[in-house]
């Protein structure tokens, strides 16, 4: 077992004498969890270098996959999401809450493409245009 500090949001890395707290965990690899981006105020979800489905909470999240082919799971009435490292066939955009290809808008604003469905904003994908999606971008997920 190694034990390492958590870095992601907090650059002072060098110490006097503390107690250090840790947690061992056993299991399937299913652990959630979220962070606060004082630059966005969203919540903010980041997942690993493996191959994951990422899911938000029901306020607007900033998710990063941070490797592997994930897919990012968008749903009606959980705000919008904004996300940061999508990669064209390698990761796809996950329709929960039975929405389907068909029933989205996508629509293009500047660098990135808005997810839309029923007037509502879905998600803001970084870093990609609307024409680069097609319908195998998407797939549809139930929880």
């Amino acid at each position: 077992m190694a034990v390492q500090e958590e870095i992601s949001f907090d650059e002072e890395t060098i110490h006097t004498t503390e107690v250090v707290n840790y947690l061992a965990l056993e299991g399937d690899d299913l652990l959630q969890g979220t962070a606060y981006d004082p630059l966005t105020g969203n919540r903010a979800i980041i997942g690993t270098e493996a191959s994951e489905a990422i899911f938000g909470i029901a306020e607007n999240d900033t998710r990063t996959g941070n490797g592997g082919s994930d897919v990012f799971v968008v749903e009606s009435g959980q705000g919008t999401d904004t996300i940061t490292d999508f990669k064209l066939g390698v990761d796809f955009i996950g329709l929960g809450d039975n929405l389907t290809f068909g029933a989205l808008s996508l629509n293009d604003t500047g660098n990135d493409t808005s997810l839309m469905f029923n007037g509502q904003e879905l998600a803001i994908i970084k870093g990609v245009h609307k024409s680069d999606f097609t319908s195998n971008n998407f797939v549809e997920t139930s929880i």
